[in-house]
């Protein structure tokens, strides 16, 4: 583009311009520069979440995180967000792409609860 077509594009004086940029400094960082990799953090470690579940209560962990949790907390395990009740049986894994990674054989932290599915019910119709 020549200077003149720029000049051109440019608004007058207050009145706003769709296609100038804002000032530097005050800069809005979008999601894609601001350092995420679209995955999510862990309530307990704050990292980005290795083997990630929710809770019913809608909290997200690391599954390594939250089996520390209940074998710290084994009386009457509670959300440790929250404090709402909260068990092995009611998290829900999260799956998504490239999060296939090797876990070390040697570990002691039990594989995460599978999904639960629930078959639709014949004869149902979704509205």
């Amino acid at each position: 583009m020549s200077e003149s077509s720029r000049d051109n594009a440019k608004s007058e004086p207050g009145e706003p311009s769709s296609s100038q940029c804002p000032p530097e400094g005050n800069e809005v960082p979008s999601s894609s520069t601001s350092g995420t990799t679209g995955s999510f953090e862990c309530n307990i470690c704050l990292e980005s979440a290795k083997d990630a579940v929710v809770s019913r209560c809608g909290h997200l962990f690391c599954w390594p995180c939250l089996h520390q949790w209940f074998e710290t907390v084994r009386s009457r395990p509670s959300c440790p967000v929250c404090k709402a009740a909260i068990s092995r049986d009611s998290v829900i894994p999260l799956y998504g792409r490239g999060g296939d990674h090797k876990t070390d054989p040697r570990s002691k932290i039990p594989p995460r609860p599978p999904g639960q599915r629930t078959e639709p019910q014949q004869g149902s119709r979704v509205s």
